[in-house]
């Protein structure tokens, strides 16, 4: 009797694995990815295709770059940048070259995603607008890793006619 629900225990778990219900805790990776999924459903839902939008880029100690992006019908129109003298910089910056579309909502959720993935997304956190589901803050700071942090932030978004 007891070997029977002892093979009758096994028998469901084994179904249960096979049917995808996973027994284990979703990897951390795995919640963000989910997480970022929604947020840019709540997103696309919205139907923006025109804004203005300011990121702040931080690469630890190194560099601190200011994207300004404008985006009409899903396309950019505008993009410049300034850059903030990070300590490495010794009170002096210049403006790195950069990829607009980097800035832009997708490519903040790309980045997102991308981040998710890195480490299994265990040094990473990301915070979205509650309003629109844009990321507004993307972290990633491994704590055995000297100065390899960095941050993106959106500083400001408007909606554009």
């Amino acid at each position: 009797m007891r070997a029977r629900a002892l093979y009758l225990i096994t028998l469901a778990c084994l179904a249960s694995v096979l049917a995808g219900c996973d027994l284990l805790p979703p990897s951390i990776s795995n919640r963000l990815l989910a997480q970022v999924a929604q947020q840019e459903q709540e997103w696309l839902e919205k139907d923006i295709d025109s804004y203005h939008i300011v990121v702040l880029h931080v690469s630890s100690v190194w560099h601190a770059q200011t994207h300004e992006i404008t985006v009409r019908a899903g396309e950019v129109v505008d993009q410049s940048a300034s850059c903030i003298p990070a300590p490495t910089e010794n009170g002096k910056c210049e403006v790195r070259a950069f990829d607009a579309e980097e800035y832009t909502v997708p490519g903040l959720f790309e980045r997102a995603r991308s981040l998710a993935q890195f480490d299994d997304g265990e040094w990473t956190e990301i915070e979205f607008d509650p309003i629109h589901g844009y990321p507004t803050g993307i972290w990633y700071d491994h704590p055995e890793i000297l100065d390899e942090d960095s941050y993106w932030g959106v500083r400001s978004f408007e909606i554009l006619d």
